[in-house]
């Protein structure tokens, strides 16, 4: 599945879930394209193989071997999030960052193997949204509505 896509598609549909957070965007991506019109996951794994043998909790793991992390997960685990399936758009704002786990959220991947399309998959996720929703009132049919399922 490819990440920009389905990315968009999730972020659509919670926005559409929420008039509230919409009207919001609305106004702010308004603003940042009037002032700035004159001069805008995702990966369900990370694999990685392991460098040397090494334990874990008691499990082996040989040099070479393949590991995968389900992000999925790791973006759900109410370890890590409070209220994991809430959508909740202020829980990035800045004044929440000590409260993030380092690698709680890596939709890209982390560290010097993250995905090289990182910036230019935020860029055209961000111009996306922000066209879509400057330009269109977003709303769900609550008849077909069929709730996300981790």
């Amino acid at each position: 599945m490819e990440a920009t896509p389905s990315t968009i598609a999730l972020a659509l549909h919670l926005i559409a879930r929420h008039p509230e957070v919409q009207d919001k965007l609305r106004a702010e991506v308004m603003r940042v394209l009037k002032r700035d019109y004159g001069c805008i996951e995702i990966r369900s794994f990370v694999s990685r193989r392991a460098e040397s043998d090494y334990e874990f909790n008691g499990m082996k793991i040989p040099r070479g071997l393949s590991i995968m992390a389900a992000v999925t997960y790791i973006h759900h685990d109410p370890e890590l999030w409070s209220e994991p399936e809430t959508f909740d758009p202020e829980r990035f704002n800045p004044d929440n960052k000590p409260y993030i786990h380092p690698i709680s959220f890596q939709p890209f991947g982390k560290g010097p193997r993250a995905c090289l399309g990182l910036n230019f998959a935020l860029l055209e996720m961000k111009l996306i949204l922000s066209k879509v929703i400057a330009t269109y009132k977003l709303s769900v049919d609550e008849e077909h509505h069929k709730a996300a399922s981790w």
